[in-house]
């Protein structure tokens, strides 16, 4: 994205897509060169707010995990990373790893080697195993009672930092963006095509009703503006009822 990382590559969408985009201002009778534009400053310049504003809605998801224990710091992962949909962390109560809380040190600890009893080689437990159960929801309660974590995203610094006072992986699912119309999922493609087809729509209305464009016969801009609010609208709130919007939680 241009105004998340400065880089300004050029959007990529397939020509028979673009054609279909195009619909908005009566292609094909009307084309790109009658209204004045280039198909570089159609994607660059028309198009690419309401394209970044797509991934913002449906970013594309990359998992990665961390190991952690207090003070963790994470860059982003990609230079087309733009923030993190979800971040959690999984502790390991099995395993004796050191953390910041003395009280949950002790239980990590206590998780090794006890309450067990052997069965002297038959296949009776003593009921330990409904047993050890029962410890092990006591075990994992004090840890969740004594948990501290935060997460924080620093978009400036591209990176994710923030403290855990228990030992365990870091689950981060990072937000990504594509230039390439190749990763948009086949799902969501009608629906891109048709916020695209809008936001040209609102464009070409509002260079008709400054007199910018000019164009034989008589042309409604307002129309214009009115029916592409109107498609992008429409589109957007189905983003929002289906979609996580980026967010980070523990």
């Amino acid at each position: 994205m241009s105004d998340i990382n400065g880089i300004n590559d050029t959007i990529s969408i397939p020509v028979p897509i673009l054609n279909r985009i195009k619909k908005g201002i009566g292609y094909p009778i009307i084309d790109l060169p009658d209204i004045g534009l280039t198909e570089q400053q159609l994607l660059d310049v028309v198009l690419r707010d309401y394209w970044e504003k797509y991934w913002e809605w449906n970013p594309l998801l990359n998992l990665k995990e961390y190991q952690v224990e207090g003070q963790f710091s994470f860059a982003f992962p990609d230079v087309n990373t733009f923030g993190i949909v979800d971040a959690r962390i999984n502790n390991q109560y099995f395993a004796a790893v050191r953390t910041g809380n003395p009280l949950v040190n002790e239980v990590m600890i206590s998780s090794i080697g006890r309450y067990r009893i052997g069965s002297y080689g038959t296949r009776y437990d003593y009921d330990m195993n409904a047993f050890n159960v029962y410890k092990q929801i006591e075990r994992q309660s004090v840890i969740d009672t004594y948990r501290a974590f935060r997460v924080q995203v620093d978009s400036d610094a591209r990176i994710v930092y923030g403290y855990s006072n228990i030992g365990g992986m870091l689950s981060i699912s990072w937000a990504d963006y594509s230039l390439s119309w190749n990763d948009v999922p086949f799902k969501n493609q009608t629906d891109l095509i048709r916020y695209l087809q809008g936001g040209l729509e609102i464009w070409y209305g509002e260079m008709l009703n400054r007199g910018t464009i000019q164009m034989e016969g008589e042309v409604n801009g307002d129309a214009l503006i009115d029916e592409g609010k109107e498609l992008r609208d429409l589109v957007q709130e189905r983003w929002q009822q289906q979609s996580k919007v980026v967010i980070q939680r523990g």
